[in-house]
């Protein structure tokens, strides 16, 4: 299968927000599959210590081609596969089986737990989040205070269970009722226009992710 893919890097989070969710629910397989190759290079093109360390796009292409192109030494990905696990991920999430759009996202070669949320978060930030490492560890350090988190803390690492299913799916819950939570008290947040957004699950998880964060010079 060949696709032709425009990958974007922009400041403006709404922007690259909509730019993946409306390539997400096109109806033509090329454009969904684009999405989900813009997604993995986003995630490594921004990474963790942005801005502090240079973004590495040279770097956020081969992982982006790993997807189609596995990895050297090892089995190409079936496109076929790729794509009806890509399909079925969000086929269940528009659905609200959280747990299970988790699994067929995780389904996808190279997308582990981190990835995979981020494109269930792509497709559907009003409902869906990221659950990467500084989120899991975040959330394990308040388990240890308070037992209310104890259920949305878990570990990242290895291939999907349903463990990692029931933790992401209490956590997405968590962040979306926030999100209502806000709203109805007229909170908003601006963005970096400076313009007033509406809340929605991302944006709780978003500020939840920056608190963890050392501030940067």
């Amino acid at each position: 299968m060949r696709t032709d893919v425009s990958l974007v890097a922009t400041d403006a989070t709404n922007e690259l927000d909509f730019y993946h969710e409306t390539l997400l629910r096109s109806e033509r397989t090329s454009d969904r599959l684009a999405g989900l190759l813009s997604i993995v290079f986003w995630g490594f093109f921004a990474s963790a210590d942005y801005p502090r360390r240079k973004a590495n796009p040279a770097r956020a292409l081969v992982r982006a081609a790993q997807i189609l192109h596995g990895r050297t030494g090892r089995r190409t990905p079936e496109a076929e596969s790729t794509c009806a696990s890509l399909d079925a991920a969000l086929l269940h999430l528009r659905a609200g089986r959280v747990s299970e759009a988790l699994k067929e996202a995780m389904a996808i070669d190279y997308m582990g737990m981190s990835f995979a949320s981020k494109l269930l978060m792509f497709a559907s930030p009003h409902r869906a989040v990221v659950y990467d490492k500084v989120i899991s560890e975040r959330l394990a350090t308040l388990a240890e205070r308070d037992p209310q988190w104890r259920s949305m803390a878990v570990a990242t690492s290895g291939p999907f269970s349903p463990a990692k299913g029931e933790a992401y799916e209490r956590w997405c819950a968590f962040c979306a009722g926030q999100a209502e939570r806000l709203n109805d008290q007229g909170s908003r947040w601006r963005d970096r226009s400076g313009e007033a957004q509406s809340w929605r699950a991302v944006d709780v998880e978003r500020t939840f992710f920056a608190l963890t964060r050392p501030a940067y010079p």
